[in-house]
């Protein structure tokens, strides 16, 4: 006759397994999720494992960039395996996915490295489209709501509001 296997050493599997898939999971889910954020917003990543800065310049040929940040002049190598993202928050439209010519000198970038900042190509890299058109007033579903009276004169306040 077989003997059962002790009901706590099942127990104690189950929960170590849970745990292990548990801590793994955030990792997947930021790979996948980070097309949608917006540059610099990427929680635990942004400013603390990437770099924030402007490009300087493009070389095409070696398939790098260099940049300029606060810390100082960077150059970050692309390989086949680096993901680009165009951040169009700033234009009110959905993120995309890059390629290498459309990186231009003077625009913004996040870069987040595989491993080590000093030798290893980037993992991602995040370019920021600017706003190129300032004096152009943005359209009336951006513009902020006016709530207050005092804000419009010969307006009375909403009692709804």
């Amino acid at each position: 006759m077989r003997k059962a296997p002790p009901v706590k050493k099942i127990k104690a599997i189950y929960f170590i397994t849970t745990i292990a898939i548990g801590f793994l999971t955030p990792a997947w889910g930021q790979n996948a999720t980070e097309l949608y954020l917006p540059l610099g917003r990427s929680p635990g990543v942004s400013a603390k494992l990437s770099l924030i800065a402007m490009i300087a310049e493009v070389n095409s040929q070696d398939q790098a960039l260099t940049v300029t940040s606060a810390s100082g002049a960077h150059t970050i190598y692309i390989s086949e395996y680096t993901q680009i993202f165009i951040d169009n928050s700033t234009l009110r439209q959905p993120n995309r996915y890059g390629t290498f010519s459309d990186f231009k000198a003077g625009m913004l970038v996040e870069v987040r490295f595989e491993a080590d900042k000093s030798h290893r190509p980037a993992q991602w890299i995040k370019l920021q489209i600017p706003f190129l058109n300032p004096s152009r007033q943005a359209p009336r579903s951006w513009r902020p709501i006016v709530r207050s009276a005092a804000a419009r004169p010969g307006c009375r306040p909403s009692p709804l509001l």
